[in-house]
């Protein structure tokens, strides 16, 4: 993870001096798949083994968010003269960067969670003027609160909250409307490592963890600035 984070910072460095780059602010929507997940409850007792209970996670909901997309200049030291003289650069841009705020959550019978994330990705399209297929991947920062129902195997309620790293993967394409004005669609996919722990020295108190794996179909607009 640490190289990862240094990969993307120095990539981030790197391309952040472009004269000629593009920006766009895009809204987004739509479905929020999470796949089946074990949560596991380990309860721990002031006198006692501690005993552990499952309850399964999953789900679709709906997801809605906001992102800043920073598109860069592939070469502009190499041809900065030739394209000075460029009115029509936006062809020779493929690599960029953004920043996203989404939410979603993950219904299970008797366990929800809620998911409230900033991503960082490194961005990858082909850039044609009217259609443009892209990628993206990079990390997520995400803060997230489990809540267990007194209807699961534990017999009655707990719940917890964890912030920390995750993975994001994006593709879609984009397909422009005007100068200003786009339409894309795009999958995404986020793995969340959660893990959260109660446990005091005298009281006890329960530890939960899981991994969400959510598969996201979206829906946006974006407006060049």
């Amino acid at each position: 993870m640490k190289r990862l984070l240094s990969t993307l910072s120095c990539l981030l460095l790197l391309t952040s001096f472009d004269v000629y780059a593009e920006s766009t602010v895009d809204l987004y929507g739509g479905i929020a798949n999470t796949d089946k997940a074990n949560v596991t409850i380990t309860r721990y007792y002031f006198i006692g083994t501690p005993d552990t209970f499952t309850d399964s996670i999953n789900g679709s909901s709906g997801v809605l968010g906001v992102r800043f997309v920073h598109w860069l200049d592939e070469d502009d030291i190499r041809s900065l003269r030739q394209k000075n003289q460029d009115n029509d650069m936006q062809d020779y841009r493929f690599v960029g960067f953004s920043a996203d705020l989404l939410g979603f959550k993950a219904n299970g019978d008797n366990t929800d969670a809620l998911t409230a994330a900033i991503t960082l990705n490194v961005l990858f399209r082909y850039p044609h003027k009217t259609w443009q297929p892209y990628m993206g991947i990079g990390i997520l920062f995400h803060t997230t609160k489990i809540d267990v129902s007194g209807e699961s195997e534990l017999g009655e309620s707990t719940s917890g909250s964890d912030s920390g790293l995750g993975m994001d993967f994006q593709a879609g394409l984009r397909v422009s409307l005007s100068s200003r004005y786009a339409l894309f669609t795009e999958y995404r996919y986020t793995f969340i490592n959660f893990e959260q722990d109660t446990d005091t020295m005298f009281f006890g108190g329960d530890f939960l963890s899981t991994e969400l794996q959510t598969h996201h179909y979206l829906v946006g607009i974006s407006w060049s600035l």
